[in-house]
């Protein structure tokens, strides 16, 4: 799972605490300077990604059977 985080005037946002929960494991990750972040998952499982910053609302995003590319 990869991607970039984006503030709500679409610039890139750093520093980002972003969680990648599944198969009883939690990995985090800080975006970096252009928002980046990347995880490896396990195929077939069900994951959640979390998303947090101070001072912006957390968000919360369901991986169903998710299947790396």
């Amino acid at each position: 799972v990869s991607g970039v985080i984006y503030d709500q005037s679409g610039k890139p946002m750093s520093g980002v605490k972003v969680e990648f929960v599944g198969n009883g494991l939690t990995q985090t990750w800080m975006t970096g300077t252009e928002g980046e972040y990347f995880f490896r998952g396990r195929s077939g499982l069900d994951h959640l990604l979390k998303v947090s910053k101070a001072g912006f609302a957390s968000r919360s995003f369901n991986l169903r059977n998710y299947t790396p590319p």
